[in-house]
Protein backbone atom coordinates (compact mmCIF):
# COMPACT_ATOMS: atom_id res chain seq x y z
CA UNK A 1 0.00 0.00 0.00
CA UNK A 2 1.13 3.43 -0.38
CA UNK A 3 1.27 4.18 3.42
CA UNK A 4 3.45 0.89 3.65
CA UNK A 5 5.77 2.52 0.89
CA UNK A 6 6.28 5.66 2.61
CA UNK A 7 7.01 4.50 5.74
CA UNK A 8 9.55 2.02 3.81
CA UNK A 9 11.71 4.43 2.24
CA UNK A 10 11.80 6.96 5.28
CA UNK A 11 9.30 9.55 4.20
CA UNK A 12 7.58 12.03 7.85
CA UNK A 13 4.70 9.09 9.05
CA UNK A 14 5.00 9.78 12.44
CA UNK A 15 2.80 13.03 12.02
CA UNK A 16 5.33 15.56 13.39
CA UNK A 17 5.90 18.77 11.76
CA UNK A 18 9.74 19.14 12.73
CA UNK A 19 12.17 17.91 10.20
CA UNK A 20 15.55 18.11 10.20
CA UNK A 21 17.74 20.27 7.84
CA UNK A 22 21.66 19.13 7.44
CA UNK A 23 23.50 22.44 6.62
CA UNK A 24 27.29 21.87 5.91
CA UNK A 25 29.66 24.13 7.14
CA UNK A 26 33.31 25.33 5.34
CA UNK A 27 34.98 22.06 6.99
CA UNK A 28 32.54 19.79 5.66
CA UNK A 29 30.83 18.86 8.71
CA UNK A 30 27.88 18.63 8.82
CA UNK A 31 25.36 20.16 11.50
CA UNK A 32 21.66 19.35 11.54
CA UNK A 33 19.27 21.60 12.87
CA UNK A 34 15.36 21.43 13.23
CA UNK A 35 13.18 23.81 11.22
CA UNK A 36 9.43 24.03 11.25
CA UNK A 37 8.39 22.74 7.94
CA UNK A 38 4.42 22.05 6.76
CA UNK A 39 3.97 18.14 6.27
CA UNK A 40 3.98 17.36 2.53
CA UNK A 41 1.64 14.74 0.75
CA UNK A 42 3.45 13.13 -0.81
CA UNK A 43 0.59 11.20 -3.14
CA UNK A 44 0.03 14.68 -4.41
CA UNK A 45 3.67 15.75 -4.74
CA UNK A 46 4.70 12.53 -6.85
CA UNK A 47 4.13 12.38 -10.36
CA UNK A 48 3.15 9.31 -11.93
CA UNK A 49 6.46 8.11 -13.14
CA UNK A 50 8.03 9.19 -9.90
CA UNK A 51 5.55 7.51 -7.30
CA UNK A 52 6.36 4.15 -9.90
CA UNK A 53 9.67 4.55 -9.30
CA UNK A 54 9.51 4.53 -5.41
CA UNK A 55 6.83 1.66 -5.85
CA UNK A 56 9.73 -1.02 -7.95
CA UNK A 57 12.35 0.76 -4.67
CA UNK A 58 9.71 -0.51 -2.23
CA UNK A 59 9.22 -3.87 -4.16
CA UNK A 60 12.67 -4.88 -5.09
CA UNK A 61 13.76 -3.97 -1.75
CA UNK A 62 16.42 -6.42 0.21
CA UNK A 63 15.99 -8.28 3.20
CA UNK A 64 15.03 -6.35 6.41
CA UNK A 65 18.32 -7.81 8.34
CA UNK A 66 20.57 -6.99 5.57
CA UNK A 67 18.70 -3.60 5.33
CA UNK A 68 19.37 -2.90 8.74
CA UNK A 69 22.90 -3.97 8.43
CA UNK A 70 23.97 -1.78 5.79
CA UNK A 71 22.04 1.25 7.48
CA UNK A 72 24.13 0.44 10.42
CA UNK A 73 27.26 0.57 9.05
CA UNK A 74 26.60 3.59 7.08
CA UNK A 75 26.33 5.24 9.71
CA UNK A 76 28.95 3.88 11.75
CA UNK A 77 31.13 5.62 8.98
CA UNK A 78 29.84 8.34 8.78
CA UNK A 79 30.27 9.54 12.05
CA UNK A 80 33.94 8.21 12.35
CA UNK A 81 34.69 9.87 8.73
CA UNK A 82 33.12 13.24 9.90
CA UNK A 83 34.68 13.61 13.74
CA UNK A 84 37.18 15.34 14.71
CA UNK A 85 38.68 13.84 17.35
CA UNK A 86 41.16 15.73 19.44
CA UNK A 87 44.03 15.04 21.23
CA UNK A 88 44.08 13.00 24.20
CA UNK A 89 40.47 11.71 23.20
CA UNK A 90 41.66 7.92 23.87
CA UNK A 91 43.37 8.35 27.23
CA UNK A 92 39.77 10.44 28.26
CA UNK A 93 37.29 8.03 26.66
CA UNK A 94 38.23 5.26 29.50
CA UNK A 95 38.03 1.39 29.63
CA UNK A 96 34.61 0.96 28.57
CA UNK A 97 34.52 2.63 25.29
CA UNK A 98 37.77 0.81 24.67
CA UNK A 99 36.28 -2.79 25.38
CA UNK A 100 33.04 -1.44 23.22
CA UNK A 101 35.47 -0.62 20.44
CA UNK A 102 37.71 -3.90 20.53
CA UNK A 103 34.71 -6.61 21.80
CA UNK A 104 31.85 -5.44 19.51
CA UNK A 105 32.52 -3.21 16.65
CA UNK A 106 35.98 -4.97 15.54
CA UNK A 107 34.35 -8.24 16.20
CA UNK A 108 31.26 -7.17 14.12
CA UNK A 109 33.68 -5.68 11.26
CA UNK A 110 35.67 -9.32 11.27
CA UNK A 111 32.55 -10.77 10.89
CA UNK A 112 30.87 -8.93 8.11
CA UNK A 113 34.15 -9.33 6.18
CA UNK A 114 33.57 -12.78 5.77
CA UNK A 115 30.13 -12.11 4.44
CA UNK A 116 29.21 -12.45 0.60
CA UNK A 117 27.42 -9.44 0.26
CA UNK A 118 30.10 -6.94 -1.67
CA UNK A 119 28.09 -3.87 -0.15
CA UNK A 120 28.17 -5.14 3.63
CA UNK A 121 32.40 -6.02 2.93
CA UNK A 122 32.84 -2.73 1.67
CA UNK A 123 31.17 -0.49 4.59
CA UNK A 124 32.77 -2.84 7.16
CA UNK A 125 36.72 -2.27 5.75
CA UNK A 126 35.96 1.71 4.77
CA UNK A 127 35.12 1.39 8.27
CA UNK A 128 38.37 0.09 9.21
CA UNK A 129 40.13 2.63 7.61
CA UNK A 130 39.12 5.62 10.28
CA UNK A 131 39.66 2.82 13.00
CA UNK A 132 43.26 2.25 12.31
CA UNK A 133 43.89 6.20 12.01
CA UNK A 134 41.77 7.13 15.33
CA UNK A 135 42.11 4.35 17.67
CA UNK A 136 45.10 1.92 16.56
CA UNK A 137 46.74 2.80 19.71
CA UNK A 138 44.32 0.47 21.60
CA UNK A 139 43.72 -1.77 18.86
CA UNK A 140 47.29 -3.71 17.53
CA UNK A 141 45.96 -6.96 17.75
CA UNK A 142 43.16 -6.62 16.12
CA UNK A 143 44.48 -4.56 13.44
CA UNK A 144 46.91 -7.82 13.39
CA UNK A 145 44.09 -9.89 13.15
CA UNK A 146 42.19 -7.60 10.26
CA UNK A 147 45.39 -7.81 8.21
CA UNK A 148 45.98 -11.95 8.99
CA UNK A 149 42.70 -12.85 9.06
CA UNK A 150 40.82 -10.88 6.22
CA UNK A 151 43.48 -8.99 4.17
CA UNK A 152 46.08 -11.55 3.06
CA UNK A 153 43.01 -14.53 3.34
CA UNK A 154 41.04 -12.76 1.16
CA UNK A 155 43.72 -12.07 -1.42
CA UNK A 156 45.27 -15.39 -1.32
CA UNK A 157 41.53 -17.32 -1.38
CA UNK A 158 40.70 -18.61 -4.93
CA UNK A 159 36.82 -18.41 -3.94
CA UNK A 160 37.43 -14.80 -3.49
CA UNK A 161 35.36 -12.37 -6.02
CA UNK A 162 37.35 -9.70 -7.85
CA UNK A 163 35.31 -7.06 -6.20
CA UNK A 164 36.28 -8.32 -2.44
CA UNK A 165 39.98 -7.92 -3.88
CA UNK A 166 39.68 -4.69 -5.32
CA UNK A 167 38.01 -3.58 -1.83
CA UNK A 168 40.86 -4.56 -0.26
CA UNK A 169 43.59 -3.53 -2.30
CA UNK A 170 41.80 -0.26 -2.24
CA UNK A 171 41.48 -0.14 1.41
CA UNK A 172 45.37 -0.81 2.10
CA UNK A 173 46.26 1.96 -0.90
CA UNK A 174 44.29 4.41 1.67
CA UNK A 175 45.50 2.90 5.12
CA UNK A 176 49.26 3.23 3.46
CA UNK A 177 48.16 6.99 2.08
CA UNK A 178 48.54 8.61 5.79
CA UNK A 179 52.65 8.70 6.08
CA UNK A 180 51.67 8.97 10.33
CA UNK A 181 49.82 5.22 9.98
CA UNK A 182 52.28 3.93 7.41
CA UNK A 183 55.31 4.72 9.63
CA UNK A 184 54.01 3.73 13.23
CA UNK A 185 52.53 0.28 11.35
CA UNK A 186 56.16 -0.52 10.39
CA UNK A 187 57.28 0.36 14.16
CA UNK A 188 54.60 -1.75 15.86
CA UNK A 189 54.91 -4.99 13.48
CA UNK A 190 57.71 -5.33 11.37
CA UNK A 191 59.87 -4.25 14.66
CA UNK A 192 58.48 -5.55 16.98
CA UNK A 193 60.67 -8.42 18.11
CA UNK A 194 57.81 -9.93 20.49
CA UNK A 195 55.75 -10.54 17.55
CA UNK A 196 58.68 -12.88 15.53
Amino acid sequence: TTSQMHSHIGYQTSGSSEMWDGKQQEDGMVVASPTNQPEINYDSALDGSSREHAQLIYTSAIHPALESKILALDLIHYVLTHTQFPPGFIQRSGPQFHAAIRNYLCVSLLKNCTSTETHVVNLSLRIFVPLVRNFRTILKNEIEAFVTNVFFVILDSKNSTADHKGIVVRTFDEICSDPTTLAEIFLNYDCDLSAV
